[in-house]
């Protein structure tokens, strides 16, 4: 199956309960397709473009609570954009339709690409206005980490690379 460009190659994925996410990858040829396929599949109709069924419940203005985080219950994951750049129209597109399918979950980690990949999120948070976008990232355990200040300055760095002053998740 080819998948149309960087924007077909990111994931999406449910974020209720922190179960396993169930993660997509369909066929499409634009951002927006790419979402709504996904929330087909969601949703439990059946997608015409990969032919999926799935039993829950519709998701369209469903929220979830993460302790005092109130998010979509479907994320986006970003491991997939391209870990060579700041700025990408194609992860901009992607996130733009994420945002106007009501989807405010965005995930990253220091590891996908040393760090790029929660400054191409801030990036494109910047481009569309996603006032509302909601990130979740993640530092590396390596074997350098020792002890909790290590911990204390990966987050540091992320925020700074996230341009915030806390994360949210």
């Amino acid at each position: 199956m080819q998948l149309a460009g960087v924007v077909m190659a990111s994931t999406l994925a449910l974020s209720s309960c922190f179960l396993a996410p169930v993660q997509l990858r369909l066929p499409s040829s634009s951002a927006q397709l790419h979402v709504a396929a996904a929330r087909e599949h969601v949703l439990g109709r059946q997608s015409t473009l990969a032919g999926w069924k799935c039993s829950l419940q519709d998701t369209s203005t469903e929220r979830v609570q993460i302790g005092t985080l109130d998010v979509s219950c479907m994320g986006m994951g970003t491991l997939n954009w391209p870990l060579n750049k700041q700025v990408d129209a194609d992860a901009e597109a992607s996130m733009r339709a994420c945002i106007e399918s009501g989807i405010d979950l965005f995930d990253t980690a220091e590891a996908y690409g040393f760090g790029t990949s929660e400054k191409l999120t801030r990036s494109c948070i910047d481009a569309v206005g996603a006032k509302s976008a909601k990130v979740a990232t993640k530092f590396a355990p390596v074997p350098w980490r020792q002890d909790a200040s290590d911990v204390v300055n990966a987050c540091k760095a992320s925020a700074e690379r996230l341009g915030v002053e806390s994360i949210d998740l």
